[in-house]
């Protein structure tokens, strides 16, 4: 099974890049699935028809769903939900309404969204899954879940088991707060293995692609950006940027005229922050694009006759390693030459120029402060290994 995952920033368009996209491999033959795990869900809306949280078939070989968050959280970690609720009362001040409201955050919801990708995965009815997500920071979030719970699983639950186990008989004797059965424990070690096992899924870039819908915006792009070095950071693979609502060579009004010079330089900026990855623009349409009709011709603008289930990019454009005091970044450069390139730091920022172009990095959050210390271009490879000094004792120089 395909798995593209679409993302970005709140309003970009987001669902009907996902909602296009899986229409259009509908319509080339793929069984498919479009799943929306934004809690607040509008491929409903998009789709110009009602969803459950089951999948519906809304035409031949595409089927859509919105995740109900409260009854997968029940049917994946119900006992261990009500167990905390009951030791939040227990503690006092918090009513068991008011425990349930902060025990459904986005952490589990997320999780539960996580959960339904690794099982329509293993039971292999579809041969595409598309995920319409949270805007970007929410996504990252619950990308970073299988992580968080890893360590938690590894630090906190086995060892919890041996010391519920030790004070069940005693610790009743001093205090009404609940001791947690093995029921519990089993629980959340399955919850962690099926995110564990979505985290290879999403990781993995023959099973998933990554695609970021963009506007040609200044805050939409830098928090475009930032997403990108975080995604590529934990080895989720990014594969193309999708531009949405770019204004069409035909729109010649003077009224728009300053906005096309706008857009245009900032579409500027997007090839050169997102290279080497594909850029497919989609242009604002004259109309909203709801309904099956008007999906289909977005899917058109944005694919034309490609398949959209395919890869259309491999490799990774960057990575950070460390070795012998330095943190090293690596980056795919090519059709320059090493006497072309100049480097330099610019807040939170590497500033890259090649000739007369220039390419503005955003730096990851371990890079941020550190000092250059030098930097090695491979014609062979075409990469970039810039090096970064660690300071002693991990403190970072501003």
């Amino acid at each position: 099974m395909r798995i593209i995952l679409f993302t970005g920033k709140g309003g970009v368009g987001k669902t009907s890049c996902s909602a296009s996209t899986a229409l259009r491999c509908a319509e080339m033959g793929h069984r498919t699935l479009v799943m929306s795990t934004d809690p607040a869900h509008s491929l409903a809306d998009s789709l110009d028809t009602t969803l459950a949280s089951e999948p519906r078939e809304v035409r031949p070989g595409l089927y859509a769903m919105e995740v109900d968050p409260k009854a997968q959280i029940e049917k994946d970690i119900g006992y261990s939900m009500q167990f905390i609720t009951e030791w939040m009362v227990s503690q006092g001040g918090i009513n068991d309404i008011l425990a349930q409201e902060m025990m459904a955050g986005e952490g589990l919801i997320g999780a539960a969204s996580l959960g339904l990708i690794q099982e329509f995965h293993r039971k292999g009815e579809f041969d595409v899954l598309v995920l319409d997500t949270a805007p970007t920071g929410q996504t990252l979030q619950l990308l970073s879940m299988p992580d968080v719970m890893g360590i938690y699983a590894k630090k906190f639950l086995r060892r919890g088991r041996v010391l519920a186990k030790v004070g069940r008989p005693t610790v009743g004797l001093f205090t009404s707060a609940p001791i947690p059965e093995d029921e519990f424990f089993d629980e959340m070690e399955r919850a962690n293995e099926r995110l564990q096992a979505t985290r290879r899924l999403l990781s993995d870039p023959k099973t998933t692609t990554i695609r970021l819908v963009v506007n040609l915006e200044k805050m939409v792009i830098k928090e475009t950006e930032r997403a990108f070095t975080y995604l590529n950071l934990f080895n989720y693979p990014v594969e193309s940027i999708v531009v949405n609502r770019a204004l069409p060579p035909e729109v010649q009004d003077p009224y728009f005229r300053q906005w096309k010079e706008t857009q245009q330089g900032y579409l500027e900026e997007v090839k050169s922050a997102f290279y080497p990855l594909p850029i497919r623009q989609v242009p604002m349409f004259n109309r909203e694009v709801v309904g099956l009709d008007a999906l289909s011709r977005m899917a058109r603008a944005v694919y034309g006759e490609d398949d959209p289930s395919r890869v259309f990019y491999e490799g990774k454009p960057f990575e950070v390693t460390s070795r012998d005091g330095h943190h090293l970044l690596s980056l795919h450069i090519p059709f320059v030459q090493k006497k072309d390139l100049e480097l330099l730091t610019a807040g939170d920022e590497l500033v890259i120029r090649a000739g007369p172009y220039q390419r503005l990095f955003p730096l990851p959050y371990a890079l941020l402060g550190l000092p250059l210390d030098g930097a090695e271009f491979k014609e062979e490879e075409k990469r970039l290994y810039v090096r970064f000094k660690k300071n002693a004792g991990g403190e970072k120089k501003r």
